[in-house]
């Protein structure tokens, strides 16, 4: 082509520029006719000749994706604020702030999941290490807020309903943090709908919308997360629209600083709560959109379009990712005191967190090492034996793990019993020798003198078929049997030791300890003992045990035989930030998880959209919190994103026969503007029904924002066609009937007091279960009212209220108290613990019980143990304890009947006494009675002479 062609043809690309520069000043009303829109997209050349059908195919093409442009107000003129818009804002945030900051303070009473997350403000605040299944910033600034007002984290946030007021807890300041950032959703949302091409009108009626949303009220003006979280994905949105008003001047400052907030917010909302991932993803779709149509762009070069790809890498990925990360370094940098979360984390992690005990050890281990064993998948504790019985199952003592310092998590390496008999006759018998990989071994507890034992019984708690009982068996004066030998398998090491790999070395070498005959691994899944175990982890021997949870690693030893201070040592290896960030992630996503148990306000996804139920959050007498969303925003917002879908798939079907609907001139706003927050809706809805965990209204609210604006889009564009009086009836009237359902249900948003006539008639849908029990009747309020007016002149007058039924309160969620429950360490053993190990251990260690071969599957005729030498030792040894555990079972009954007949007769023996007792009581009485009696019927005489007269003489005696 000669430079003349070329010269026109950048001429004819300048001149269509403008032209679009100049439809895009003239509003989305401004069209061109078909003729200009194809030369405007087509320069023409004289050496290129088109055919007819292809100039009508590309007009075709020249309408859908130029006139999206042209109609699509993010490539138009940049985005100003006028005078006009910033008084009508400033009026919008004032009438809003009367409505979120209106009784902050009410309840002043820890409400819902306040239980939560001003006890980890409290925890940042004293620097203390916990877990949480969310990310850090959003209860960082809690911790800021209460540490500005002068919080000392002192306060626990215990139980929903612990009063506020007996403390010096700034409750309401911090309850004025996430309300001022949903307070700032109402501007948001202004400059949004703005920024998307929305009439002043929208802006307003989105701006309502989201004033008079009850849930969104509700949760504001708690110390909730799901604020923060909306306000940063509104945030997001916001920048990104003022982002895309800067297409058309690519890489300004600007341009890049719109783009670089919207990734620094989405970082943010991530960085709240993991639901910011689905924010990632709304962005995304839209990014993805725009760089296809760059490339299918013949007009835009590649240089041009390989510049976009990577801004947008740096601003949408890459900055995110920082701010993220950035946040949990600041978590980390606070949370330097050991708390609550070490339990669920590494020893390597515990060493960073302050007041860690975990030191140096002597790195080689031998046989006859004395060892301490750290169970690694769960970080529960030690492998761990005391001088006390399983009251089930074999009643041999027990074997559990023990997060706790003590001496009885000391275990000696032993040989078994062939390897006595072979070393006996060695002339090496104080040479060292290593643990390797594959080696059978024994691990005698370092005071009871028992052996770690299993055999095929059930263990005490999990009782399955699969999952063998361990305890402690044999002693001082008895070796075992074979069911104490352990075959040793090394699954991992560190490449800082070699030798870890195939040779027990201390911190390094996690292996796996393999029952001998059961073929069981030696496994531990966080299940507590009874009372009676002293709440200790339970150890048990599990076959097909998955792999985490049966690996175990050596965290001290020592050997009598070397000098512990010239052995070489091993000590646990520091992590750095990011080894940190991915184990609390790894941790945070199996907790998360988890949280599959049931609540009494969880819900299924499906039932969100047409707000089957809300949740409770607190309440008291005369008073309740519901957290209850606006019915006829919530439906109208559904139903505005269905349209979208139907009159989407209706327009494609007509384009495929040839027809050209434009909707007015307003489809590819339709499409850009209403589909940016359909994809959004979408996003943040249907990925929940993935997931298994519990899930509660609250996870929809940020769909819901996103489908308010699709509402009000979509009202926007579908009446401004019709006359503007039409217009504004249909606003209003939308508006009227959002008053009036908000204030319908204000009550259960504030807290504030109500009837019960009113509330009953307020449920739109029987499902709603918050209680109008709760509120008394109109005819109490009425007498309780005239009673207190006349209370003076009517003492003694009594008004009798109905009674009023208390569901109690609610209970928190998002809950991770059971997780914690299970990692919490046993109690440490206490003075009355002791005394009971010490009596048990003086009961104990002189019975010798030998044997263990009755304890064993019973094997068929012919059958013999190819693992086993020793069988008819182990029969007979079996025999003499079988026979023994019998006497010792009798003995035990015996003992138990006759302290029941013991403790039968002492119950009886007062019961006997009062019975006597009466007994002689009546008997006194009818004593007393015939004294009384005979007295009444004796003749009243002078005297005791003429007594004497009366009397007959003596009879006299017979012979």
């Amino acid at each position: 082509m000669s430079s003349e062609k070329v010269r026109s043809r950048k001429q004819q690309r300048y001149y269509m520029n403008s032209e679009f520069n100049s439809a895009s000043q003239h509003g989305s009303d401004y069209d061109f006719n078909e003729n200009e829109k194809y030369n405007l997209a087509n320069p023409s050349n004289d050496l290129d000749y088109v055919p007819a059908y292809q100039k009508d195919h590309a007009v075709f093409q020249s309408t859908h994706l130029n006139q999206a442009k042209l109609a699509d107000p993010t490539s138009g003129k940049r985005f100003r604020f006028t005078k006009k818009r910033l008084i009508v804002l400033g009026l919008v945030f004032l009438m809003a702030a009367y409505f979120r900051l209106w009784k902050l303070s009410h309840p002043s009473k820890v409400v819902f999941d306040e239980v939560h997350f001003g006890k980890h403000a409290g925890l940042y605040i004293n620097r203390t290490f916990f877990l949480d299944v969310h990310p850090p910033l959003a209860k960082m600034m809690f911790a800021a807020a209460g540490k500005i007002f002068g919080y000392d984290g002192k306060f626990d946030f215990k139980t929903i309903g612990l009063d506020y007021t007996s403390t010096n807890v700034p409750y309401a300041s911090m309850r004025f943090m996430p309300a001022f950032l949903g307070l700032a959703m109402v501007p948001i949302t202004y400059i949004t709908i703005a920024a998307f091409g929305g009439s002043e009108e929208a802006c307003l009626l989105g701006s309502f919308l989201v004033t008079f949303e009850n849930s969104f009220m509700t949760i504001s003006r708690l110390i909730l997360l799901d604020s923060i979280l909306i306000f940063f994905t509104g945030l997001t949105v916001m920048f990104w629209a003022l982002f895309l008003r800067e297409e058309g001047h690519p890489f300004t400052k600007t341009w890049w600083v719109y783009l670089i907030l919207t990734g620094v917010n989405m970082g943010n909302a991530l960085s709240s709560k993991w639901v910011g991932l689905f924010l990632v993803g709304t962005i995304g779709v839209w990014t993805i959109k725009d760089l296809w149509f760059r490339i299918t762009d013949y007009r835009v070069t590649l240089n041009e379009v390989n510049k976009h790809f990577w801004a947008r890498v740096l601003g949408l990925i890459v900055t995110p990712l920082t701010v993220y990360v950035f946040w949990f370094y600041i978590h980390f940098s606070v949370l330097t005191l050991s708390g609550s979360g070490n339990n669920f984390m590494s020893p390597e992690f515990q060493t960073t967190v302050g007041g860690s005990h975990l030191v140096s050890t002597m790195r080689d281990v031998y046989y006859g090492s004395k060892i301490r064993i750290r169970h690694d998948a769960t970080n529960a504790g030690y492998l761990h034996s005391h001088a006390s019985r399983y009251e089930t199952g074999s009643k041999q003592q027990q074997v559990t793990l023990y997060s706790h310092r003590d001496d009885n998590n000391y275990w000696i390496i032993d040989y078994t019993l062939d390897q006595k008999k072979k070393l006996a006759n060695s002339t090496n018998l104080n040479e060292l020798k290593p643990i390797k990989n594959g080696d059978v071994i024994r691990l005698k507890h370092a005071n009871t003198k028992k052996n770690l034992h299993s055999h095929n019984l059930r263990a005490p708690v999990t009782n399955k078929d699969y999952i063998n009982e361990v305890s402690g068996y044999g002693g001082d004066d008895f070796d075992g049997d074979s069911n104490d030998d352990w075959i040793v398998r090394i699954m991992d090491g560190d490449n800082s030791v070699p030798s870890s790999f195939n040779q027990i070395v201390s911190i390094h070498s996690k292996f796996r300890l393999i029952h001998k005959n059961e073929k069981c691994a030696l496994f531990s899944n966080r299940v507590k003992l009874p009372k009676w175990g002293f709440e200790q982890v339970e150890v048990v021997c599990m076959k097909h045990a998955k792999y985490p949870k049966s690996i175990w690693r050596i965290e001290s030893a020592t050997h009598e035989k070397i000098n512990y201070d010239t052995a070489p040592k091993v000590s646990f290896k520091i992590p750095g930030f990011f080894e940190k960030f991915i184990e609390s992630h790894v941790v945070m996503l199996r907790v998360n998880n988890g949280l599959t148990g049931s609540h009494f306000y969880d819900s299924r996804p499906f039932s969100w959209i047409y707000l089957r139920r809300g949740i409770g959050y607190w309440s008291e007498k005369g008073h309740t919190i519901y957290l209850i969303g606006n019915p006829i925003i919530w439906w109208l917002a559904f139903v505005s994103i269905v349209s979208f879908v139907a009159i989407q798939l209706v327009l494609v079907l007509r384009d495929q026969r040839g027809y050209n609907d434009q909707m007015f001139g307003y489809r590819a706003q339709y499409m850009n503007f209403t589909g940016f927050f359909g994809i959004g809706w979408a996003m943040h809805y249907f990925p929940f029904f993935l997931m298994g965990r519990q899930l509660f209204l609250h996870h929809y609210l940020p769909a819901l924002w996103f489908g308010i604006v699709a509402l009000a889009s979509s009202i926007d564009i579908f009446t401004r066609k019709v006359s503007s009086k039409a217009r504004t009836v249909i606003m209003c009237a939308l508006l009227f009937y959002t008053l009036r359902l908000y204030f319908l249900y204000s009550p259960v948003g504030y807290g504030t007091s109500w009837t019960r006539e009113a509330c009953e008639k307020s449920k739109m849908l029987s499902s709603w279960d918050f209680s109008c029990k709760q509120y008394p009747s109109i005819a109490e309020k009425l007498a309780k009212q005239t009673f207190d007016k006349d209370q003076g002149k009517k003492d003694n007058e009594k008004i009798q209220e109905a009674e009023i039924v208390d569901p109690g309160q609610p209970q928190p969620i998002d809950n991770i108290d059971e997780e914690i429950r299970l990692n919490q360490p046993a109690p440490m053993i206490n003075d009355e613990d002791k005394k009971k190990l010490e009596s048990d251990w003086e009961k104990f260690k002189n019975e010798d019980v030998k044997g263990s071969a009755s304890l064993q599957p019973e094997k068929k005729d012919g059958e013999s143990n190819p693992e086993n030498k020793n069988d008819k030792q182990d029969d007979k040894a079996g025999e003499i304890q079988n026979k023994e555990e019998k006497k010792e079972e009798q003995k035990q009954e015996e003992q138990k009947k006759e302290e029941q007949k013991k403790e039968e007769q002492k119950q009886e023996e007062p019961k006997k006494e009062e019975k006597k007792e009466e007994e002689q009581k009546k008997e006194e009485q009818k004593e007393n009675q015939q004294v009384i009696d005979k007295k009444a019927e004796e003749p009243k005489v002078e005297n005791e002479n003429q007594v004497a007269k009366d009397k007959p003489a003596p009879a006299e005696p017979k012979p």
